[in-house]
């Protein structure tokens, strides 16, 4: 904690906002429990931290998946995936981050990458 707290003085960025986005759709879900204790780390780094909770999963997706909408960091889920590439959080996540990506040049990037 020490090395961090270091870090978070040389950065200049000690006494900033910063918001931490938690999904809350699932009771059994500790997503929120595991974002309070986040906050309460940055709080001690010296952030002034708050926590922002979404009950609404495809809202929270759009919030923090979006550019636009600066989230600055978050939790999504809190799970064991099973090991298999064809159940993988990450490649689900990357089939539904190309499926919304509006960026055309980036769309035929993605597409070429499928494709190999």
């Amino acid at each position: 904690m020490a090395k961090a707290e270091q870090l978070v003085r040389a950065s200049g960025t000690a006494s900033a906002k910063v918001t931490v986005l938690a999904g809350g759709w699932d009771p059994g879900n500790p997503v929120q429990a595991a974002g309070r204790h986040f906050i309460s780390i940055l709080d001690q780094l010296g952030y002034r931290a708050s926590l922002r909770v979404i009950l609404d999963p495809q809202v929270y997706t759009q919030r923090a998946f979006d550019s636009r909408a600066q989230a600055q960091i978050g939790e999504f889920s809190w799970f064991q995936d099973f090991p298999a590439p064809s159940a993988s959080m990450i490649r689900r996540y990357i089939i539904w981050r190309n499926n919304h990506a509006y960026d055309e040049r980036l769309r035929r990037i993605i597409d070429r990458a499928n494709v190999a």
